[in-house]
């Protein structure tokens, strides 16, 4: 996918230049990784290298409602978004109450959606704080 490419990651719409289709397959895998199903993620995997919008699709819809992703920004329910990196670091912004949370972290492994979800958590328990 060498090119100009552009695909709405809503809130946020971008326009990337000449990502190397190597870059956008690692993503691709990635995903891949934290989808629950079995069948699911053989499905994801199979369109990694065909087709890089259809993996995002099918790595984020129907597994996980309310979930998008976009040149390394990820939606969020509730009109949240941010950026994951490994390990657990991550940025989460909360428009709606003017909130930006970094998190530096060191987990045990690269990538845990148990510990991704956890986190997730306590940002909104953050927020739900806040007037």
């Amino acid at each position: 996918m060498a090119g100009s490419s552009s695909r709405p990651a809503s809130p946020i719409h971008t326009k990337v230049r000449s990502i190397p289709a190597s870059a956008e397959a690692n993503a691709c895998y990635r995903l891949c990784e934290n989808i629950p199903d079995e069948g699911g993620y053989v499905a994801c995997q199979a369109h990694c290298d065909r087709d890089i919008d259809r993996c995002f699709d099918t790595a984020y819809s129907p597994y996980r409602s309310g979930y998008g992703y976009g040149y390394q920004w990820w939606t969020y329910p509730g009109a949240t978004y941010g950026a994951q990196g490994i390990f657990g670091q991550a940025i989460t912004i909360v428009p709606q109450k003017k909130l930006v949370v970094a998190v530096i972290s060191n987990w045990p492994a690269a990538t845990s959606s148990g510990s991704r979800g956890d986190t997730r958590e306590v940002v909104m328990k953050i927020a739900g704080s806040l007037k």
